[in-house]
């Protein structure tokens, strides 16, 4: 801090400072209290800034005076959302306040996330919304009958828990009884697409009866 000529005590910086006068043989001291100034800039981060579907995220706001000093506790923030949900407002304890980001259950990239405070301004930060783990998987075969020897298509479905298709998700097919011993399965290994999709072949046994077949993720 500093004094002028008048005698006036200034700091831009929040602190407790000790001012001593003297004349002559006379001094004497005080303590000079510096609180911050009002709201004038705010910064958002996330923590993470990419989460799966329906998952949470911790959003961080620091709220500053015109000095860079870290504002006074109760500082309200408002927050909106391009997609999902966040508990909102909230109010700043040593400038600092913190938000709840909930996902929506569809992956989206670069979702707007905006805090602000009114007459003050705002801050925006972006996450990512992505599809989660592999929960659903449907398997159906066309046609559903076929002759001893003939060919059937194993069509097979992955999704997360929200019916997001996975891409890049792997299947495994196994033939687990049949009438006979050389019913095959072209590809018992897929791999999904990018809509969630893969298929392959059935060939069945020489021999009349049903073939069953187990599918895993």
């Amino acid at each position: 801090g500093s004094i002028n000529s008048t005698g006036y005590f200034n700091s831009t910086l929040v602190g407790l400072y000790s001012v001593t006068a003297s004349g002559g043989s006379a001094v004497n001291s005080t303590t000079v209290a510096v609180t911050p100034s009002t709201a004038y800039s705010v910064s958002i981060t996330g923590a993470p800034t990419t989460l799966t579907v329906g998952q949470n995220s911790t959003l961080n706001v620091t709220v500053r005076d015109i000095w860079t000093n870290l504002v006074s506790n109760g500082q309200e923030v408002n927050f909106t959302t391009a997609s999902g949900s966040i508990d909102s407002p909230t109010t700043t304890t040593s400038g600092v306040t913190k938000a709840n980001l909930t996902a929506s259950t569809v992956p989206i990239d670069g979702v707007l996330i905006n805090a602000s405070i009114l007459g003050v301004g705002s801050a925006t930060t972006l996450v990512n919304f992505t599809v989660g783990a592999p929960a659903v998987l449907n398997i159906s075969l066309i046609p559903t009958g076929t002759n001893a020897g003939g060919i059937s298509v194993i069509n097979a479905s992955v999704s997360d828990v929200y019916q997001n298709p996975i891409s890049g998700a792997l299947v495994s097919l196994i033939i687990t009884s049949q009438p006979g011993i050389n019913g095959a399965i072209t590809s018992p290994t897929l791999v999904t697409n990018a809509g969630g999709y893969a298929t392959t072949q059935l060939t069945t046994a020489t021999n009349a009866g049903v073939t069953s077949i187990q599918a895993t993720i």
